[in-house]
């Protein structure tokens, strides 16, 4: 936390007898403020947040003990429905629902893919499990990556769900494990609390939608204004982050136009809306469809 100089923004309150999913943008290398958010919910509620990660990852037998004694399960449906039917303390699961593909973006901006990737709403709703949107401003800086996603390294890691991602960590040493040191600012949303059904609609991702666009007007002005306006004692209004939220809805709305009107895409089939988040800041770039 201290090399980062990071800033956790927790709204909501988290109960014993709920499950929650952590629904975390965006990708970057990997999820580098999971221990982040994850210390500060144990201390606070004693939960041991788990995560889940690539199906690759279990195919190799010592990898396989060594993620699994450490909280990983597989990223597939079945064992994410296990996972979200653990008791307390185990009652969180973090999920990042962008992928191999997200790790490719982000390489020049704030960047995450929303659009298909519904399946964890439908999962919610089967199992009970509440949704918990969470963003990380600076999570794509802190690891140097080279290739986009129109790269061919991109194409063969969709192909071969595998990430296949060349980095660089500080003073530009490849393939590095000393990050670099840049700004974090971690929101965490207010959980989406649901209950179980038999037949899952799409109306639980429209509220995920809704409450990922607040995490990241909360990250907008901790970023701009510092921590002591996001504290957890004292949340901003409404009112308050209506600034933010109106770019932030702004540029989705462009991009929803955009498709409306042509009918399709850009950017090899993903088409891209910006709006700047903190001045001399990147841009965010939110991509719906993929």
């Amino acid at each position: 936390a201290h090399y980062f100089n990071a800033e956790l923004i927790v709204e909501g309150t988290f109960e014993r007898e709920r499950d929650y999913l952590m629904v975390y943008h965006p990708h970057g290398l990997f999820g580098i403020a999971h221990t982040l958010y994850c210390r500060a919910l144990h201390e606070t509620y004693g939960t041991c947040g788990l995560f889940t990660g690539a199906d690759v990852i279990f195919l190799m037998p010592l990898l396989r003990r060594l993620m699994t004694w450490w909280g990983c399960s597989a990223v597939t449906a079945g064992p994410l429905r296990r996972a979200l039917r653990y008791p307390w303390p185990h009652n969180m699961t973090m999920l990042q629902p962008g992928g191999v593909s997200e790790m490719f973006y982000g390489t020049d901006r704030e960047q995450i893919i929303l659009g298909k990737r519904k399946g964890f709403c439908k999962i919610c709703l089967q199992t009970g499990a509440s949704i918990v949107p969470c963003y990380v401003l600076g999570a794509n800086e802190v690891f140097t990556r080279y290739f986009g996603p129109s790269s061919l390294l991109a194409r063969l890691s969709s192909l071969l769900r595998v990430s296949l991602v060349p980095w660089g960590g500080r003073w530009g040493i490849p393939f590095g494990v000393v990050p670099n040191k840049c700004k974090l600012v971690v929101a965490v949303g207010q959980p989406i609390h649901v209950a179980a059904v038999e037949e899952p609609t799409s109306a639980l991702y429209s509220l995920n939608v809704d409450s990922l666009k607040r995490a990241l007007a909360l990250a907008e002005r901790a970023a701009a204004e510092g921590p002591s306006t996001c504290t957890s004692n004292q949340q901003p209004t409404d009112e308050e982050l209506a600034p933010a939220r109106a770019r932030i809805d702004e540029a989705w709305d462009a991009q929803a136009s955009h498709e409306r009107t042509t009918g399709r895409p850009n950017l090899s089939r993903l088409h891209s809306f910006s709006a700047s988040l903190v001045s001399g800041a990147r841009p965010l770039l939110i991509l719906p469809c993929v």
